[in-house]
This record gives structure tokens, sequence and C-alpha cells, in this order.
């Protein structure tokens, strides 16, 4: 199973669970305090949604099982990374092999 499906399956059974918790008409949709929790709104959203937690006792338990859920925002950035500095470990070892295959320089003309 891949990572991405493994997330979105914890982010669905929030969702399912989340649902029935909602205390008001006012609350934000379980998906949202979901994504909030994980990171993946931007920040004006995720500052709306915790002014609304901090006065929604239903909202408040949903975010803090969302929170332990939610996969931690910097799990895919170190796989993002380690690809990068594997891409350059490659680029450099196929450059060396390049310039220990390269045909010796000839000279064009007598040596002074």
């Amino acid at each position: 199973m891949s990572i991405r499906s493994t997330d979105q399956g914890l982010r669905d059974a929030f969702v399912g669970m989340a649902d029935g918790a909602v205390g008001s008409d006012a609350c934000p949709q379980a998906e949202r305090i979901f994504d909030a929790a994980s990171g993946a709104l931007g920040p004006g959203e995720t500052a709306d949604i915790i002014d609304h937690i901090t006065t929604c006792g239903a909202c408040a338990e949903s975010w803090r099982v969302a929170a332990a859920l939610a996969p931690a925002p910097g799990r895919a950035s170190w796989r993002r990374r380690a690809l990068w500095y594997l891409g350059g470990a490659l680029a450099v070892a196929a450059a060396v092999v390049l310039y220990a295959r390269r045909a010796p320089p000839t000279r064009a003309g007598p040596v002074p």
C-alpha cells in the first residue's frame, strides 16, 4: 500500500468519525479540520479553524484526533530531499565517468 493511499485512508476514517461529532452549523467540515491539522491548508484557513476550535469543544476534540492521525509534515519532504541528493550524486558520478573515458588531448604541432 502506498504512503498516499494510507494517508487518504486515515483522512477518510477521520472524516467518517468526525462527521457525527460536529457541534453546530458554524463548525468547519471534518475534511477541513483534518487538512488544517495535517498542514495541507494555507496559514489563513488554518488560523480560521484554530480560532474556531478555541470556542468549540467538539471541533477541538476533532482537531486532537486529526493531529494524532495526520501524517507528519516533514515525512514526504525528507524523501524528496533524498531523491535530490541521489540525483546529484548520480550526476557527479556520470561526469566523472565521462571525464575518465574522454580521449586524451592530442597535440596539433611540435612542442616549442
